[in-house]
């Protein structure tokens, strides 16, 4: 993630679907819940619509959630562009705490605190 609060607690750990096994923590991962493709025969309808999982995963609650509050913060309500995107604004959808008990690199099993943050993401592909 490209903001300097979020890069300021996990660094650039930032990972697709789940934490690898030998994973340094805390950090992010993230993975695409949905994706809506309003379509005609003449192509998209309309803006698409997806919705956005990002997981912050830390050794305590209040790291937890410090990393999530900053993360909100750098995406909802943000817009980008880039070469294969015309635009994309993300909103907070919601959030819930899934702690979960993980093996840890030199100290085996570890409660993990995990916080789910969901986003709806509305964006139109560049043409």
């Amino acid at each position: 993630m490209a903001d300097a609060a979020v890069a300021a607690l996990v660094g650039s750990r930032c990972e697709p679907n789940r934490p690898p096994q030998s994973a340094t923590w805390p950090l992010l991962t993230y993975s695409l819940v949905s994706q809506v493709n309003d379509a005609t025969n003449d192509g998209a309808a309309g803006p698409l619509d997806a919705r956005v999982q990002v997981d912050v995963w830390a050794y305590t609650y209040l790291e937890m959630e410090a990393i999530a509050e900053a993360v909100i913060a750098a995406l909802h309500g943000q817009t980008w562009r880039t070469s294969s995107v015309a635009y994309a604004t993300a909103f907070h959808a919601g959030e819930r705490d899934l702690p979960e008990t993980q093996q840890v690199k030199g100290e085996g099993e570890r409660r993990i605190e995990r916080r789910s943050i969901d986003f709806r993401v509305v964006f139109r592909a560049a043409s």
